[in-house]
């Protein structure tokens, strides 16, 4: 059976965030509070931890994370993802985006934005693009 993806090795020179398909070679950084203001006018939030990290991607995947990612920790059918949290930000993530029965499994100390509906807000911000979250959505 083929990889879909190659594996991915933390701190690896081999694999450099930019050689990940679909990944941009210079991302652009958001600062994780702007996120949190504009994610809080589509859906009401809350914050949790520390909101001064720099966002420079999104990851589903607790195992494809790259440094300044935001990883979302999804429900799934037989497991949330916020069980496998712990392991986001010794990969790199600087925060999560998760749901609150999500919020619940987080190690304390974690940066989370808190949603109803993670998997709504999602596909509203493209971290990598030079306007600001507020001005790409509108």
């Amino acid at each position: 059976m083929t990889e879909r993806y190659p594996p991915l090795v933390p701190g690896d020179p081999e694999m450099p965030p930019a050689a990940l398909p679909g990944r941009p070679g210079s991302p652009t950084a958001t600062e994780l509070r702007d996120l949190a203001a504009w994610l809080e006018t589509l859906t009401p939030l809350r914050v949790v931890g520390a909101m001064e990290a720099e966002v420079t991607g999104i990851s589903l995947s607790s195992q494809r994370i790259q440094p300044g990612d935001l990883y979302a920790a999804l429900p799934g059918a037989r497991a949330h993802g916020a069980d496998f949290a712990v392991a986001a930000p010794a990969a790199g993530a600087v925060g999560v985006l998760t749901d609150p029965a999500g919020a619940a499994l987080l190690p304390p100390d974690t940066a989370a934005i808190v949603v109803d509906q993670p998997r709504r807000v999602l596909g509203r911000w493209r971290p990598g693009s030079t306007a600001s979250p507020r001005a790409r959505c509108r």
